[in-house]
């Protein structure tokens, strides 16, 4: 499974054309817009969700998330497990999937972005 999201190219929504953008990054962009939103004051989230080789795309404001402002761009009902990915030197991959679970914990990034698997409890 390929955990890397593709960084941001840093372009606003007036520098480009509709017919250049995905409908998801046309609404980003436009909602930026209107919000007066830079792409600095935004951390990208990315998500996989019960085990999806594909992860939902998010932002949100600033660049401290914790648990709980996570927890509200998920609307999946039901009680889940969240691992998010850090470097780690302690493993030869440098990398771990770290379980947070107190609401009011700030979420590790990586490279600049927060990375979480989302795992339903049965």
């Amino acid at each position: 499974m390929n955990w890397s999201i593709p960084p941001s190219t840093g372009t606003t929504f007036s520098q480009l054309s509709d017919e250049h953008l995905s409908n998801s990054q046309i609404s980003d962009a436009k909602r930026r817009s209107a919000n007066n939103v830079t792409e600095d004051s935004v951390t990208v989230v990315g998500c996989y969700f019960c085990n999806e080789p594909i992860p939902y795309r998010m932002t949100l404001p600033g660049s401290t998330i914790t648990l709980g402002q996570f927890k509200e761009l998920i609307s999946k009902k039901g009680n889940f497990r969240y691992f998010f990915k850090k470097a780690c030197p302690e493993f030869e991959s440098g990398v771990v999937h770290e379980e947070i679970t107190c609401d009011t914990d700030i979420l590790p990034l990586w490279e600049g972005k927060v990375v979480c698997k989302v795992e339903r409890i049965h």
